[in-house]
């Protein structure tokens, strides 16, 4: 039985929060591993259950904690959309009533991982016209500068409306720890989170549409 192991365990390997065994940690783990195969298959109650069985037997361990961000994300999914608090806008201007379904894109300009991605997603806008409303939303952190982040918008040929967040706000309503990240809105709720990547596997845009 794991949890019996879990309780007669051997002593936490260094630098492992007091009390916690290993068998907790591996335990874990596999619960999170479960719930992102979960969340991959859109079964995203079945990803919270996992989630919050994972967070109320292994949130003390180091596992649950560096790999949990699969539980921040489907956390957010059932929440009413949040109003957009926009310090400005870089280029266009949307509303989340614009269409029927809004794709929030976050993102940083310094981050090598949104370069590759964000320009990807400008695809995505196109083939969607009429039926997915697309916003890019940017905190101008670290080494970012205004003028940065538009030279980028330019560079690449963006054309989705583009928004400096306003304190941060948005990004702390959807859980974004790190970027990229996206978030799918749907008649006012949020119907998918995570890598905006993950939208163009498997039709799985389309299929969340």
């Amino acid at each position: 039985d794991l949890e019996k192991t879990v309780a007669a365990g051997p002593a936490a390997r260094p630098g492992a929060p007091a009390g916690v065994a290993p068998a907790a940690e591996q335990a874990a783990g596999n619960m999170i591993k479960e719930a992102m195969g979960k969340a991959d298959t859109r079964d995203f109650a079945g990803a919270k259950s996992s989630c919050d069985e994972a967070a109320k037997k292994y949130g003390a361990t180091q596992t649950f904690q560096r790999r949990g961000r699969v539980c921040q994300e489907v956390a957010v999914i059932g929440k009413d959309a949040a109003d957009l608090e926009v310090e400005k806008w870089f280029q266009g201007e949307a509303k989340m009533a614009d269409a029927d379904a809004t794709l929030l894109v976050f993102w940083e300009q310094w981050c090598p991982h949104c370069k590759r991605e964000v320009p990807i997603i400008e695809k995505t806008f196109q083939d969607n016209k009429g039926k997915l409303n697309v916003i890019g939303l940017t905190k101008v952190n670290r080494s970012s500068t205004d003028e940065k982040v538009s030279a980028f918008i330019e560079e690449k040929g963006l054309t989705y409306p583009m928004a400096k967040e306003k304190g941060g706000n948005l990004s702390r309503y959807y859980n974004v720890s790190g970027v990229p990240a996206a978030a799918l809105v749907k008649d006012g709720k949020v119907i998918w989170r995570g890598h905006p990547a993950v939208l163009n596997r498997d039709g799985t845009l389309q299929k969340l549409l």
